[in-house]
């Protein structure tokens, strides 16, 4: 076994879905999913990235592992574009998207990581810090089910905060500090 080149996790930003756990379901709290790969993300347990061809996940000729960005401006442009469609959805149906939120955060990443262009793919990986995004409006209108699922996600035992962001079109995504404080606070 070789030396680690790192003592401490690389810490990425990600985006994550919001689903029912795998199994029976009714009644179960809502947990994360990873966006374009259906994997669930146990709390309380690493997430460990598989690779359909290789045991050594990530391997670097591959798409294999856990994706995560190295510049939150960069995970700001992904959510961008979620807002920017969420907008001309609601234009459409407006209470289609009723409860959805955008959850972004911060990751802890492990192990074997493969360096990309604008971040990292690992073997392992865990939510560090999350964040409910939510447009403007809908803070007071779904009050009651976002406090439920911030519930939710508290069992990963990481902080859980919100994000008010408005709902408008935009050329660059708003700079948002993390590190801010919450929404209203003076």
């Amino acid at each position: 076994m070789g030396t680690p080149d790192l003592i401490e996790p690389i810490v990425g930003w990600r985006q994550w879905d919001i689903n029912l756990p795998p199994g029976p379901a009714r009644g179960a709290p809502f947990r994360l999913w990873s966006p374009f790969v259906s994997t669930y993300w146990p709390p309380g347990e690493a997430l460990r990235a598989r690779c359909t061809s290789d045991p050594s996940s990530p391997h670097p000729e591959h798409a294999c592992g856990i994706y995560a960005l190295k510049k939150q401006f960069d995970l700001w442009q992904i959510a961008h574009n979620f807002l920017k469609n969420l907008r001309s959805s609601l234009r459409k149906e407006p209470n289609y998207f009723e409860g959805i939120v955008l959850v972004i955060g911060e990751v802890s990443l492990w192990g074997r990581v493969v360096v990309c262009q604008r971040g990292w793919r690992a073997e392992f990986a865990y939510p560090r810090r999350i964040f409910l995004v939510i447009p403007e409006s809908w803070e007071s209108e779904s009050h009651l089910e976002l406090h439920a699922l911030a519930r939710d996600f508290a069992a990963y035992g990481v902080p859980v905060e919100f994000k008010v962001v408005e709902v408008e079109v935009r050329m660059r995504p708003p700079r948002w500090d993390p590190l801010a404080p919450p929404h209203g606070a003076g």
